[in-house]
């Protein structure tokens, strides 16, 4: 579908996909601010969430209602990602409803999505039916997904808060750990945000103590990562990227020194993963995520390495 950009009556740019304008080709800024001020909002939204804005006019008279909520627009296709700076998120409805709903709750969470508004730009609805489609399938699926884990954790909550009761009755009677000569290691999650980039200190939660305490942080991903990231600027293509690695059934893994209090940080070594048997082993940088020269540098050090043993390898 071709978009055509051209000048509105008031000088401001205006577009049109099929003949059809997307925003009004007198005065597309007031036609925005008309837009969000008749938005029905019954409540003081975490997100609001558009549906394909075109050139983006809703932005700023949104940002002005809802100073304080989370603005993010779904594209229905990829000619307007010159305007998606101002926006706090982007998603793409261009594949499947379920990849748009994964990249959702993956971003967002349950929280937000739950007490979150959406509204579609309705001439960029009527244009792109089947992606609109698309979008409101991908939203209900997050929405419908974020009620379910709310209502399960509204439901265990006492059994939590009871068994965390009983740990620490017994936690009571545990001696406290002396310090020592052993290593302890103590395992961190992500915040929701970190499964969708490049691992990083700042990404593991309570960072601050780890900040603190840890003498060594190392961090775990894919090899592949740091290329999708870098490739892949919207949320939806590297979730999908991302989600294929991770179906694989060896996946190549790299574990990334984040911090060393004695040494130097940005180190990396590579595993291969085997979620069927749930074990690592040790593997080599999978070539596919490396580039031109540390390729060639691998290349040359494996040839050394057979030269000296007379050992064959092929990479």
């Amino acid at each position: 579908m071709q978009i055509v950009f051209s000048k509105a009556r008031n000088g401001s740019e205006t577009c049109a996909a099929d003949g059809k304008f997307l925003h009004s080709s007198y005065n597309p800024e007031r036609e925005a601010e008309q837009f969000v001020a008749h938005l029905a909002a019954e409540l003081e939204p975490a997100c609001v969430l558009i549906i394909e804005p075109a050139l983006s006019y809703c932005l700023a008279p949104l940002r002005k209602r809802f100073p304080h909520a989370h603005l993010c627009a779904i594209r229905l296709c990829r000619d307007f990602a010159a305007y998606n700076s101002g926006w706090d998120s982007v998603f793409y409805a261009v594949t499947t409803a379920d990849e748009l709903s994964e990249a959702l709750y993956s971003f967002l969470g349950e929280e937000k999505l739950c007490a979150m508004l959406s509204f579609s730009w309705l001439a960029s609805e009527q244009v792109f039916k089947a992606n609109a489609r698309i979008a409101w399938e991908g939203i209900k699926s997050a929405v419908l997904k974020s009620r379910d884990v709310l209502y399960t954790r509204a439901f265990f909550a006492k059994r939590w808060s009871k068994n965390c009761v009983k740990f620490l009755a017994h936690a009571k009677r545990i001696a406290c750990i002396e310090r020592g000569s052993l290593p302890i290691i103590v395992a961190a999650s992500l915040n929701r945000s970190g499964y969708s980039e490049e691992v990083t200190f700042q990404a593991l939660k309570e960072s601050g103590a780890l900040e603190y305490t840890g003498d060594i942080v190392i961090g775990l991903q894919f090899q592949a990562t740091s290329k999708i990231t870098e490739k892949s600027k919207n949320l939806a293509e590297r979730t999908k990227k991302l989600t294929a690695e991770r179906n694989k059934s060896i996946r190549k893994m790299e574990a990334v020194i984040l911090k060393h209090r004695n040494g130097k940080i940005g180190g990396k070594t590579y595993f291969d993963y085997i979620p069927k048997y749930n074990i690592y082993k040790e593997g080599l940088p999978d070539k596919n995520s490396l580039d031109s020269l540390q390729l060639s540098l691998l290349q040359d050090a494996i040839s050394l390495i057979c030269s000296i043993t007379g050992c064959s390898f092929f990479i």
